[in-house]
């Protein structure tokens, strides 16, 4: 894994607790994860649906973080960036 890829995942971390908990709570509402993304207009469904992707690939990535080898490779991150 190169270090930019390393410093991206690193980044999604906040999204973990406190306030970027809060923005992913908000984005799973606003990016029709409870809801459906279809109506009648066709270019709305896509709009939405391309909203959904958003936010299903953060959610990927913060899903990425919690394996236990990712876990460690962020501990390093977080070790080099508080030096």
């Amino acid at each position: 894994m190169t270090k930019k890829e390393k410093d991206i995942l690193a980044a999604y971390s906040i999204f973990e607790e406190g306030q970027g908990k809060l923005v992913l709570e908000d984005l799973e509402k606003s990016c029709f994860m409870k809801d459906t993304p279809f109506v009648s207009d066709p270019h709305v469904t896509a709009f939405n649906c391309g909203k959904q992707d958003v936010y299903q690939r953060i959610v990927l990535i913060m899903e990425e973080l919690k394996k236990p080898v990712k876990r460690q490779e962020k501990a390093e991150i977080q070790e080099e960036t508080e030096k």
